[in-house]
């Protein structure tokens, strides 16, 4: 069996990516893998609460809870819907594995639609922050998502089906999701769960990186900083030392200026002094220096 990936045109004129070269590439040999574990019960059976619902994400609708919602919805059998519009990020993938925009319809048009008989499951997260304001607490009957339980988290009035697993994306929980339930994946849903994981995991591999970078610049400027103060201190302490040295060695040396002014001066000349009460001339430099004895 070949891949219809092959077949059909693809987004642009471009060479095949490395995940679409993926796909093609393991594509018989995940055929042969689902077609052996796909042989069992029926979802509705196993999660009836979920079949027909309504499966949504959070607002500013991204990637993963686009997939998500999209692969929930033929998990389960029910309809995908978008909280928002979608970015280019997602409109790519979509493009890219042949699902048409109007497949994923926003919430509030299918609310409107199925009226008291709506029921919600919620893709990608479950805070009231995140929740669109056209979904009643009532009318949620699921969540699947792989995000913490923080204060904003919903409250309900009967029990709902809960899947949280502390995982890297929602496409990976849906993606795990088909294998146990032993349900065959579409090849455009199964294609654009991995995309969507992919890009989670480039996403959490960026912010590592950036936050190892982030904290080796902040390593070195302190180091850095540490060295330059000190080399800093070395330099103080060294300049009072010398400073301090000078200081002292220029009190000494005035002292000594000062005691040499203060005691008498002598006589320089070799000749004998005169008699006491005679007085000579000396023709050297002493002569009205000279002191008497």
């Amino acid at each position: 069996m070949t891949s219809p990936h092959k077949s059909k045109p693809t987004y642009a004129a471009r060479e095949e990516t490395a995940l679409e070269a993926a796909v093609n590439r393991e594509w018989n040999a995940a055929q042969r893998l689902l077609s052996v574990l796909a042989t069992a019960e029926s979802v509705e059976t196993h999660v009836p609460e979920l079949h027909g619902a309504i499966f949504c994400g959070h607002l500013v609708a991204d990637l993963d809870s686009v997939a998500g919602a999209i692969g929930a919805a033929a998990l389960y059998g029910g309809v995908p819907a978008r909280a928002s519009e979608v970015n280019s990020e997602t409109e790519f993938a979509l493009a890219t594995w042949g699902i048409d925009l109007s497949r994923i319809r926003p919430v509030e048009q299918l609310l409107e639609e199925q009226g008291d008989s709506a029921r919600v499951c919620l893709v990608d997260f479950q805070q009231t922050t995140q929740l669109h304001p056209a979904i009643q607490p009532s009318k949620i009957v699921g969540v699947i998502d792989h995000h913490a339980l923080q204060s904003s988290t919903i409250v309900t009035q009967r029990p709902i089906f809960v899947d949280i697993r502390p995982w890297g994306s929602m496409s990976t929980i849906i993606a795990h999701s088909f294998v146990v339930l032993q349900r065959p994946m579409p090849r455009e849903v199964g294609g654009l769960l991995l995309q969507a994981s992919r890009a989670r995991s480039a996403c959490a591999a960026s912010r590592l990186h950036l936050g190892c970078l982030s904290a080796a610049s902040r390593l070195p400027l302190g180091c850095l900083s540490t060295a330059s103060r000190l080399h800093l201190g070395c330099l103080s302490a060294a300049s009072r030392l010398h400073l301090g040295r000078i200081s002292a060695a220029s009190r000494l040396h005035l002292g000594r200026i000062s005691r040499r002014r203060s005691s008498p001066t002598r006589s320089t000349c070799a000749r004998p002094p005169p008699p006491t009460g005679t007085a000579r001339s000396c023709l050297c430099s002493c002569s009205t220096r000279a002191s008497r004895t």
